[in-house]
């Protein structure tokens, strides 16, 4: 039985492509640019969904990392998208291609349709290090989104952005997550049970994996070319007494 959350979702799109269906285009696509936009963000989407990572024997974990939505989304796709925009110009192009790039995915995955509103909703509120709502902020909550309008996509946001910000593991780092953060582990291998745990072998998707490294300057080396092969120990689970 399907959650009253899942049921608004599902009326929501369906009116809002009820809508889209009631309108006859009498303008050919070349010569409106409204049109134009929205075949634009259809193309992206797709190409988007079509690189997805699939986790082995997950649903619902799907994720893309963000070499992968950089080679989707480049300057120059970004720049078609946003260019209809009275705010546009090649310094704010570069700020959102650098630092609001997952946002943006997000944005066209969730179909949010007030792309002249971006510079104002995004770029406008920042610091030394940029956008305050950019990609260094993710994950938002619900609560965290309130500046975002129309309201409806709220809830929109927060449950897609999580395809956008796979987990990226770190060396020597022992941060706990999100449960809804997607982990980058494409297929798992039973090795052998200890007294403390079950190690597992995790083929990690690449990108995924942040090495330190040993120079001076103390920069950070993350990994790009291959899969990486992870072995992880899980805590043994006691298991549970009746009456407990």
């Amino acid at each position: 039985m399907s959650s009253p959350a899942s049921a608004n979702r599902r009326n929501f799109w369906r009116k809002r492509n009820d809508r889209k269906s009631s309108k006859v285009d009498k303008v050919p696509l070349e010569d409106d640019p409204s049109a134009r936009l929205s075949d634009k963000l259809r193309r992206v989407r797709h190409e988007l969904k079509k690189n997805y990572s699939h986790p082995e024997g997950s649903t619902g974990r799907d994720f893309i990392t963000l070499p992968t939505v950089q080679t989707v989304i480049d300057r120059d796709c970004l720049r078609e998208i946003l260019q209809q925009c009275a705010w546009y110009n090649e310094d704010l192009l570069e700020v959102a291609w650098k630092r609001c790039l997952k946002v943006i995915a997000t944005l066209i995955t969730i179909e949010w349709p007030a792309w002249e509103e971006f510079k104002h909703r995004f770029l406008d509120d920042k610091d030394q290090s940029g956008p305050r709502h950019g990609d260094r902020f993710l994950p938002f909550t619900v609560e965290d989104l309130v500046f975002l309008e129309p309201a409806e996509y709220q809830t929109l946001f927060e449950a897609e952005q999580y395809t956008f910000c796979p987990l990226i593991i770190k060396e020597d780092s022992d941060e706990i997550y999100n449960e809804k953060v997607r982990l980058p582990f494409m297929r798992s291998l039973a090795i052998r049970d200890g007294g403390f745990g079950q190690v597992i072998k995790q083929e990690v998707e690449r990108h995924q994996i942040e090495y330190k490294t040993h120079h001076s300057h103390g920069e950070t080396l993350c990994n790009t070319k291959v899969c990486r092969l992870l072995s992880v120990l899980l805590p043994f689970q006691p298991p549970a007494f009746m009456g407990s």
